[in-house]
């Protein structure tokens, strides 16, 4: 690769890195406490989940390494979810709705599923990375815990 090829790279590479530092500010502003530390928890495990999203959309190369790194990131981030949601921590910027504490029951049985298909993808991408539909499979579990969460304690995306 020659040196102007390689500057342009950098200076693509560094212009995406701005912006995506840029936009989480703007997602994020006004959080803090512990909306602050559930909203960079929750963007932690998009990041992880769109990254294993598109290596089976095809939109980036299927990376075993990857795989486990992304796996890694929910199975260590889900159990820490219950302890980000002490009641009555809805204030704006939250996305979280009230029903969240009034089904706090089901609610913490939705997070335990997470939990546990979170665990069981990474076992998968530990023993079996190379497997992609045994992944794939695991990880279309995994999200829809995280899909079905979402319709009921989240706040509609706009």
């Amino acid at each position: 690769m020659d040196r102007r090829h390689r500057s342009g790279l950098l200076l693509v590479a560094a212009a995406g890195l701005c912006l995506t530092v840029t936009l989480g500010a703007v997602a994020h502003e006004g959080a803090t406490g512990v909306v602050k530390e559930r909203m960079d928890l929750m963007k932690a495990l998009g990041r992880a989940s769109r990254g294993l999203g598109d290596m089976f959309k095809g939109e980036a190369p299927y990376d075993e390494a990857m795989v486990l790194e992304h796996a890694t990131v929910l199975a260590e981030s889900s159990p820490k979810m219950l302890a980000l949601f002490p009641e009555g921590s809805n204030e704006h910027p939250s996305e979280t709705l009230a029903v969240t504490w009034e089904r706090w029951d089901e609610f913490t049985e939705a997070v335990r599923a997470s939990e546990t298909e979170s665990a069981a993808l990474l076992e998968v991408a530990r023993s079996n990375a190379a497997d992609q539909n045994a992944v794939r499979a695991q990880f279309a579990r995994t999200g829809r815990t995280c899909s079905n969460c979402h319709e009921v304690f989240r706040q509609p995306k706009d």
